[in-house]
């Protein structure tokens, strides 16, 4: 059964000051590393195998910018205990930036679907996840760049 949806600012607001924030980065310092070998070994796999990957960056609704359906302040909304939308945000944002990094040092195609993908509660039924609605979006976003990417591949 699919998922209730996760009306954005229902936890309410979590002030976090900057030093919170710096620590919660620092400690996730430890994990990019190992993430980045990952995909540098998907990649170099794929290579080897005659395979073209192609790398999605993760977006989210929560981050910098106000949901147009409820209002709702993404940046200062509690996502979860010990975390708002900021940090959230900023959080999945080392992650993308490697996959960034990692997908131009390696001259794979990329589609940065963080950067493209509007940040409103209609697309998402919770921090990442998307609705229908969400999906069909995200589908023609995926569509339209690897139109692109094939076209310059084939």
């Amino acid at each position: 059964t699919p998922q209730e949806m996760k009306i954005p600012g229902s936890m309410g607001n979590l002030e976090m000051t900057q030093k919170e924030i710096n620590d919660r980065l620092r400690k996730q310092q430890k994990f990019l590393e190992g993430y980045e070998a990952r995909i540098t070994a998907l990649i170099d796999t794929c290579k080897q195998n005659n395979i073209i990957p192609v790398f999605v960056t993760q977006p989210s609704l929560y981050g910098h910018g106000i949901d147009s359906i409820t209002g709702v302040n993404l940046a200062r909304a509690k996502v979860e205990d010990g975390m708002n939308g900021e940090l959230l945000e900023t959080l999945l944002r080392l992650y993308n930036d490697k996959v960034i990094d990692v997908s131009r040092t390696k001259a794979i195609p990329l589609i940065d679907l963080a950067a493209m993908m509007p940040k409103n509660s209609l697309y998402y039924y919770d921090q990442t996840h998307f609705t229908n609605e969400g999906a069909e979006m995200v589908a023609r976003l995926i569509e339209e760049k690897m139109k692109d990417i094939l076209a310059g591949t084939y």
